[in-house]
């Protein structure tokens, strides 16, 4: 499993592979001329090569010997030490990046090693099993480029914990021993990776490590290594920082390699260039070239889920696992700690292009209604994008999913549906109201009220699709009337409450009366007259067979003409 960097040491837009290898590219081309000595470029491995190996008599005291012949000449190759000019300026990202390109031009056997670490993850050895101790930059770079060919204790053979400064103070660690750690663990590194292409990280600015004698600029002396150096962005305080930290390489006796600045505005990108190079470019400062100058992406500070799952102890990601390292502002981040109906009012609000919810695992109200808003939204655009290709040029807020409504008018689908529900709603009530002698069918007709009733709750909530709510709301009323009008028929009256259901019907969509005042009146006036026909067993009386056909004909020609007119508002509207 790939481990990941803290998110306050990201600081290189690792989404380009492009960049990645472009600076190991610009590395292995340089030819960088010094009056002392020359060093060439080995293009065919993508490293830089020596004429003679690097020693630093000053930096060496009595205890450490000198080394054999043998192991000097094996020493020709001149790996690249990547440090920074202080904390967090985005040294890990860059050496992964460097490692990346160099894996593609020299093999997937390249070398790396932090010679010096702090920061520790607990590991087991290859050889032994053991659980030992490494850095946990060293963990990361080995586990992500899968450096099977090297060991932790190579890759990491110095490390200081709480206490170590203290000991060395006391004399209890010497320096030789861990010169002595270093060197070794780099010629095995050398010898098992491709045409010894090795990449140092450092720990801190190059003075780091110099209470053990140990530091940046020192390792990189032991191991002939060349300084790559990491500062932040700017002029004066960038320059300030870099020059104190190349008098400090310069006391080593090691050379710089070149500069790569990070965390760039992109508004100053070419001014930051120009300026930079020009003053790198200087007899004091050796004509050290800018290696690489990288804008900032200020994202890359922000969480990601992955930091979630880290900081959510325990948790693990169930779905998504592309999505695992987005980043989200605090702006783009919203708790949700509402009401279901709060929560959907928020997410159809128009917001950031991305947002992350976040809610608890026991609000299954709160998860089922964002799956049907998402399963909505994508239906909405589809279907939106199938009949209105010129859509996609709109902006964003336009395409949200239409609010809702409650009630049959508001309904998305035919005119003829809508004033079938509409006349059989007003069936089921009229039959509630006359029939109050058997329990069984006065049951039977409220089932089919409340479950309409119910489903359209269920649409309100989004927590079913606009064609299930319409599946449901048919279903159940189809059943109800086929129980209604067997009870009509058996009572004699079928027809003249078909036709009061219809009127009823007629009224509220096209005169668009209150269907609680429709209600009344019906209640008022039509079910009085229809019980005393039902008492005085005479049944209906011959023109309620005329009426209902009329008004079922008034029913159906009042849904065609309003679909017609709904077509010709579709039509002006599309020509102007």
């Amino acid at each position: 499993m790939m481990m990941t960097i803290p998110r306050s040491r990201l600081s290189w837009p690792c989404t380009t592979p492009t960049e990645f290898c472009r600076l190991s590219n610009i590395l292995s081309r340089r030819r960088h001329h010094h009056s002392s000595k020359t060093r060439v470029v080995g293009q065919q491995t993508g490293c830089f090569f020596s004429s003679a190996a690097r020693t630093d008599e000053t930096m060496v005291d009595e205890e450490v010997p000198s080394q054999p012949q043998q192991q000097q000449s094996q020493h020709q190759h001149c790996p690249l030490y990547v440090a920074a000019t202080r904390q967090h300026v985005g040294k890990t990202t860059t050496s992964l990046a460097l490692l990346s390109g160099l894996q593609k031009r020299a093999g997937s056997q390249v070398g790396f090693i932090k010679p010096v670490g702090q920061v520790t993850l607990t590991v087991n050895d290859e050889t032994t099993g053991q659980a030992i101790e490494c850095d946990k930059d060293a963990v990361l770079v080995k586990q992500h480029f899968q450096l099977d060919h090297l060991s932790y204790r190579d890759m990491s053979p110095v490390l200081i914990p709480k206490g170590y400064t203290k000991d060395y103070l006391d004399g209890k660690i010497l320096l030789r021993e861990q010169r002595t750690q270093v060197e070794r663990a780099y010629q095995n590194i050398l010898q098992n990776s491709n045409h010894g292409v090795v990449l140092c990280e450092g720990t801190g600015h190059v003075a780091v490590g110099s209470v053990v004698d140990a530091s940046n600029a020192r390792v990189a002396s032991w191991l002939g290594a060349r300084m790559v150096l990491v500062a932040n962005a700017g002029l004066g305080n960038c320059l300030d920082e870099l020059d104190l930290n190349r008098v400090y390489c310069q006391e080593a006796n090691v050379d710089i390699a070149g500069v790569i600045v990070n965390k760039c505005r992109p508004d100053k990108y070419e001014q930051t260039k120009r300026y930079l190079s020009q003053a790198l470019d200087t007899k004091r400062w050796g004509h050290v070239p800018l290696l690489g100058l990288i804008p900032d992406r200020p994202f890359l500070g922000c969480p990601a889920i992955h930091d979630l799952e880290r900081l959510l102890e325990g948790s693990e990601l169930v779905s998504g696992h592309d999505d695992r390292f987005r980043h989200y502002t605090v702006q783009e981040t919203y708790l949700v700690a509402t009401s279901l109906e709060e929560f959907l009012k928020t997410v159809r609000q128009p917001r950031h292009d991305r947002t992350l919810y976040v809610c608890h695992a026991s609000r299954n109200d709160i998860l089922l209604g964002f799956l049907m808003e998402a399963q909505q939204r994508e239906y909405h655009n589809k279907h939106h994008h199938h009949h209105h290709p010129h859509a996609s040029n709109q902006p964003q807020q336009q395409q949200q999913p239409e609010q809702q409504v409650g009630t049959i008018r508001g309904l998305k689908g035919s005119n003829g549906f809508k004033y079938l529900l509409s006349a059989t709603q007003f069936h089921a009530n009229l039959h509630c109201l006359c029939t109050q002698d058997q329990l069984s069918v006065q049951w039977a007709a409220l089932t089919v009220v409340q479950s309409s009733a119910f489903g359209m709750t269920l649409r309100r909530k989004c927590l079913i699709t606009h064609g299930q709510g319409l599946a449901l709301y048919a279903s159940v009323l189809t059943l109800g009337m086929m129980v209604i009008g067997h009870d009509w028929h058996r009572r004699g009256i079928l027809y003249s409450s078909l036709t009061v259901g219809n009127v009823a019907a007629l009224l509220r969509m096209d005169g668009g009366w209150n269907k609680y005042l429709l209600w009344l009146v019906i209640a008022a006036l039509v079910v009085p007259q229809m019980e005393q026909w039902q008492h005085q067993q005479q049944g209906e009386p011959s023109i309620s067979v005329i009426l209902f056909v009329g008004s079922t004909m008034a029913l159906g020609t009042s849904a065609i003409h309003r679909h017609y007119q709904q077509q010709k508002q579709q039509l002006t509207a599309k020509q102007s």
